[in-house]
């Protein structure tokens, strides 16, 4: 689907329900102009030092810190979350992600000296690994974190050299809008151009037209089905694509755990942004003889939880972004309990104005109930007893879906069930959501749940186009000049020539000297017997 004229959307207030604002999404041409000025744009900024791009990424951290309680503001009241979380687990995230990339980015990126092999060396070549900016790159962030996810991307991205266009979800237009308009800010603050980073609000269609346009690269975050459209439509244009679609993550606990500590972590692990956490505790797994023990504290500490607006005192919980997504969850819970689960504690919508749906504890759930099959992206929270641990990690790996696990147990043995668990984050006596703030370690999924890694030094890479450079330092010398590789020597007998090559190359014992003794990147490593 493309877009043919501009056309309106509504984005409403979740607290509430009532409109918030009315906006236009772009026209083709619109998205085409705003596209074109990004690639003019990057041209410039592809050439300025590593050193010049840390420094605008400071100056950029400068001004969202400086304006970071107006835009939690703006985050709070498009998406229900309260001003807290708004400020802790949105842009205090999208902080650390400015800072990290501004101190490794220099370094991470710098042109390096590759190990030679045994052929390099007899050869006289070296090489090196240099790195290109991709050039434009389209960033298609969710609602749940409309700061933090987009500038996990953005960070890397431009640190790397690339021009941004980020497409925010429709149902958080003004956060996208007011990000960009601070991350522009800094790029003019640093003698930067504004353009290098820029905006379009809209819906599917405009994200489908943005993915149309010649760009470079795409970093989606979002659900499932729309990850597999945009995967064909990058497969078929042949760009860079990293996803992250979700998940339905495990937390297991292992037998002799603290109960009171582990309730308290799958509380915050699974209510977090009312729920609405990629990576939030989905399935609980308890050995059986602990599982009413730990029923009967969940359900005490699930009563202590305030449901509210993000302008009531000490609310915890906010609500869903909409009514279709408070539908949703509600059919998934009224699934299980008809397929035999029982509901300790909440399973209803909250009579009030707004989106809001109660924390909800269900026990006995059945495997085939959609509340373990799907995604469940809401405050609902199955428990599952289990009997051997080897029947935890089975259930546990029994999903489409491979983002995070947690266990909690002693280290030894929870390192061993980490191993064993399917996906790409394990962390061990913590929840998952706590590693996306971490932007050192990096963040990504198996199987549906995307491909490709986010965070850590690896992202800048994984956003530039390598690059060696081999030089032969050896043609310097006349006596050297001959080449090595070009057919046979009148000089030189073929067969003699060629088993020495083969000699070369199989580093056999009759060689008697190891030329990467002498190389000084060795000499920190184990000795290699010929």
């Amino acid at each position: 689907m493309t877009v043919d004229a501009p056309h309106p959307f509504v984005k409403l207030n979740p607290a509430t329900g009532e409109p918030l604002q009315t906006y236009t999404c772009p026209s083709e041409a619109v998205i085409a102009r705003t596209v074109l000025q990004a690639r003019e744009s990057q041209a410039g900024w592809g050439e300025t030092s590593l050193k010049q791009r840390a420094a605008v990424l400071k100056a950029i951290r400068g001004i969202i810190y400086q304006q970071a309680r107006h835009l939690a503001q703006t985050i709070s009241q498009e998406t229900g979350k309260p001003i807290a979380d708004a400020l802790e687990a949105d842009i205090a995230t999208a902080l650390n992600v400015l800072s990290y990339y501004a101190e490794i980015g220099p370094h991470g990126l710098k042109q390096r000296l590759i190990q030679p092999d045994w052929m390099s060396l007899v050869t006289g070549r070296l090489h090196r690994e240099t790195w290109s900016p991709r050039g434009v790159i389209a960033i298609i962030s969710p609602w749940n974190f409309p700061v933090a996810i987009a500038c996990s991307g953005m960070a890397a991205a431009l640190m790397a050299g690339n021009s941004v266009v980020l497409k925010p979800s429709e149902l958080t237009p003004a956060c996208g809008q007011h990000l960009i308009e601070l991350v522009q800010a800094g790029l003019t603050a640093a003698g930067a151009s504004p353009q290098t980073v820029q905006v379009l609000v809209g819906d599917g269609a405009t994200g489908a037209s943005l993915l149309a346009q010649p760009i470079d690269g795409v970093i989606f975050t979002g659900s499932d089905r729309t990850g597999q459209r945009i995967a064909e439509t990058a497969a078929r244009q042949r760009l860079w694509l990293s996803l992250e679609l979700g998940g339905s993550d495990p937390m297991i606990v292992l037998d002799g755990c603290d109960l009171e500590q582990v309730a308290s972590y799958a509380l915050w692990g699974r209510f977090i942004n009312a729920g609405q956490t990629c990576a939030a505790v989905k399935r609980l797994f308890v050995p059986a003889q602990q599982e009413a023990a730990l029923l009967d504290l969940l359900k005490a500490k699930i009563r202590q939880l305030k449901i509210g607006s993000p302008e009531e005192k000490d609310c915890h919980l906010g609500p869903l972004i909409s009514d279709a997504q408070r539908r949703l969850i509600a059919e998934q819970v009224q699934d299980a309990l008809q397929q035999g689960a029982e509901l300790i504690i909440g399973g209803q919508a909250v009579d009030r104005p707004g989106f809001f749906y109660e924390p909800t504890l269900l026990s006995k759930v059945p495997p085939q109930a959609r509340v373990l099959t799907e995604e469940t992206f809401g405050p609902v929270l199955p428990v599952i007893p289990y009997e051997t641990i080897e029947q935890a990690i089975a259930l546990a790996n029994d999903t489409p879906f491979g983002l995070t696990a947690s266990v909690f147990g002693p280290t030894p043995e929870a390192h061993e069930v980490a191993r064993r668990l399917h996906c790409g984050t394990v962390v061990i006596n913590e929840v998952g959501p706590t590693n996306f703030a971490l932007a050192c370690a990096p963040w990504g999924g198996w199987k549906r749940s995307g491909s490709g890694f986010s965070h850590g030094a690896a992202s800048l890479t994984d956003l530039s186009q390598r690059k060696i450079i081999s030089e032969n330092w050896l043609f310097k010398f006349p006596f050297t000049r001959k080449p090595l590789w070009h057919f046979n020597q009148p000089d030189q007998p073929s067969g003699q020539r060629s088993q020495t090559v083969l000699a070369l190359a199989a580093r056999h014992p009759d060689l008697w000297w190891n030329p990467q003794r002498w190389w000084p990147f060795w000499q920190n490593r184990p000795s290699q017997k010929l």
